[in-house]
């Protein structure tokens, strides 16, 4: 068994984890959506994106993400090969966390996550010394063969893409203020722009007929594995000003059409459990999968 690092995979090997993770669902927690983990670097936050792939011979059988703004590790293993990679994987893991915090004096500390139903990996967390926190990731699913049209949005709001470059700034200055976080900066937007996997067709936000941007959900689009093809909103805002007004909802609805159209046959969305709006918006027009992601931190 080979490991090779790198930093931002290519296309193509961004497809080849992709379809590892599309094979065993239960054992991947952000696969679709990992592009846009690919740009994280929030303001004042060092390191930078570190990605290795475990082959044996030709086959992809496990990989491994680091993305420093979050220091947590997305993770897909190959369940024969579990056994001796997740020894490298948890060693990779704890290099990249003190590195990290030796580098811009940060805490030395890493997450990785796991569906409720991963009970090998939760297990093989726990008594590596990772300790469960009290928030969980609830995901929601819709099957794409029936989606309802958006309808119309009030007073000249619409549903496009992005402009491009040229509406980061108003972007920005949406999703600060949906999620009341000053993380998002116009550097990590530009960033999501070129990731592989990122489709210009499928950036999408509300415009108000002033120019800002006041809702907006950037969508992924997984491979098609067993007759099933993902795609996954990630992230989904309105604006303070804006909600109550349907546009989460409408934004939602474009999204499916628009996946659909591009192959997909389910999207997916998850958010914090703790978060009452945004589980009612998700619940509005999709269903509760029945699955949930369990976060797990060690310090080092």
């Amino acid at each position: 068994m080979t490991m090779t690092e790198l930093g931002v995979p290519d296309e193509r090997e961004l497809r080849a984890m992709q379809v590892l993770a599309a094979r065993y669902p239960e054992r991947s927690t952000h696969a679709v959506d990992l592009p846009y983990r690919l740009a994280w670097a929030r303001p004042g936050h060092h390191g930078r994106v570190a990605t290795a792939l475990w082959h044996e011979g030709d086959e992809l059988v496990g990989w491994a993400v680091w993305a420093p703004g979050s220091r947590e590790t997305q993770v897909t293993v190959h369940p024969d090969h579990a056994a001796r990679l997740w020894p490298q994987i948890l060693a990779w893991g704890t290099e990249h966390a003190r590195a990290q915090a030796a580098g811009g004096g940060e805490p030395a500390s890493w997450w990785v996550s796991a569906r409720e139903d991963d009970v090998e990996r939760i297990a093989l967390l726990e008594a590596n010394g990772f300790q469960r926190q009290a928030w969980k990731t609830v995901q929601y699913e819709r099957d794409l063969s029936d989606v309802p049209p958006p309808g119309a949005l009030p007073d000249g709001l619409s549903v496009r893409p992005l402009a491009g470059a040229a509406e980061i700034p108003a972007y920005v200055a949406a999703h600060r203020a949906a999620f009341n976080s000053t993380n998002m900066n116009d550097e990590w937007r530009q960033r999501i722009l070129r990731v592989p996997g990122y489709r210009p067709d499928l950036d999408l936000v509300v415009a108000a007929p002033d120019g800002r941007v006041v809702a907006f959900a950037i969508l992924w689009l997984g491979p098609e594995s067993a007759g099933r093809c993902e795609g996954q909103f990630e992230p989904v805002g309105v604006h303070p000003d804006f909600q109550r007004r349907g546009l989460g909802r409408a934004i939602l609805l474009e999204g499916m059409r628009r996946l659909r159209a591009a192959g997909a046959t389910h999207a997916l969305v998850g958010t914090e459990n703790t978060r009452t709006a945004a589980n009612a918006l998700y619940g509005s027009v999709m269903k509760a999968a029945g699955v949930r992601t369990q976060h797990f931190s060690k310090a080092v």
